[in-house]
């Protein structure tokens, strides 16, 4: 049976679990060489992110067997056989009702208390799984809980957390997963054909910030990007938001030289270090940066990820993972 089949097979089986008004991912007509791969599901992780923030790439599985894993700091990418692939369509099916429809399950967070009134309290989240899916008209859904494995001598676990963890865990690593015969060949270095870029906005009006020189300040020698921030890309919303985001989803290279310069500006790493940790499915964060037109400014902060070759004609929403 063609890998294309048995995709084809798993996603019929989950659409029948799915309710009507959340249709379950559907793959391209069996048998069709010439049919776009598209997403069979996407493993993401993260530190408690917030919705509208983007997630680590961890693990990618398509409809044509490609399977693109993160693995000692860098992307790889490889082919199932069609027992590799059956393997993994037979992992997600035992996992049909946790997958059928969007699911968030919040992080618990503690809150240390403060030694003196002059402290600040810190906040402590559990990390997050995501499970990403396709529906049949592209767009896509997220179920995503705590990775929250079992405690000892733990009273009375979640068990659908405790199952959604146990499932992240057999997909973060493909190669456990499908065993020996379950990959048609070698590791290779996956290169991100485009990056998405994520803009926050927010608008100053103190003049004394943007004399202070505390945040570092953007100008058009800095800002390599084609439009400048308040006119970058597209304008959208995520669940919840109450700011101004902006994105676009841009070939690799330009996308890298830009960053790479901007990146100068701030703290942390160096330029060449910051395109090498996108390129390896890290997100890069510029932290605050300051944009100055006239006596107008905008503080923005910008989020750099790398995308997956399924992203091709993802919106910048479900390039976020929704």
């Amino acid at each position: 049976m063609k890998p294309s089949r048995v995709a084809a097979l798993f996603l019929v089986s989950l659409a029948l679990a799915a309710c009507a008004t959340v249709p379950a991912p559907t793959a391209p007509p069996a048998g069709d060489p010439t049919a776009a791969a598209r997403l069979l599901v996407r493993l993401d992780g993260g530190a408690g992110a917030y919705p509208g923030t983007p997630a680590i790439h961890i693990a990618d599985y398509l409809t044509d067997g490609t399977v693109i894993r993160q693995h000692a700091g860098a992307l790889e990418v490889n082919r199932l056989t069609e027992a590799g692939l059956a393997t993994v369509v037979s992992t997600l099916t035992a996992a049909t009702d946790l997958l059928a429809t969007p699911v968030r399950i919040a992080p618990r967070s503690t809150i240390l208390p403060a030694d003196s009134a002059w402290d600040m309290p810190m906040g402590i989240v559990e990390a997050m799984n995501s499970f990403v899916l396709e529906r049949p008209d592209g767009t896509r859904y997220t179920v995503s809980a705590p990775s929250r494995p079992r405690v000892a001598g733990e009273a009375a676990p979640d068990p659908t957390v405790e199952r959604v963890t146990t499932l992240a865990d057999a997909l973060r690593d493909p190669e456990a997963l499908v065993g020996a015969g379950g990959l048609a060949g070698p590791w290779e270095p996956y290169q991100p054909a485009r990056m998405g870029i994520f803009l926050i906005l927010e608008t100053l009006h103190d003049p004394q910030i943007i004399a202070d020189g505390v945040i570092p300040h953007v100008g058009p020698t800095d800002w390599l990007f084609t439009n400048p921030p308040l006119t970058f890309g597209t304008v959208f919303k995520g669940p919840g938001d109450h700011v101004t985001r902006r994105c676009a989803l841009l070939p690799f290279a330009e996308a890298s030289t830009a960053i790479v310069r901007l990146s100068t500006l701030g703290r942390g790493m160096s330029g060449s270090e910051v395109a090498s940790h996108v390129a390896a499915g890290f997100i890069w964060n510029s932290g605050v940066l300051l944009w100055v037109d006239g006596d107008q400014a905008t503080n923005v902060s910008m989020q750099a990820l790398a995308l997956m070759p399924e992203d091709g004609a993802a919106s910048c929403i479900d390039a976020l993972s929704y």
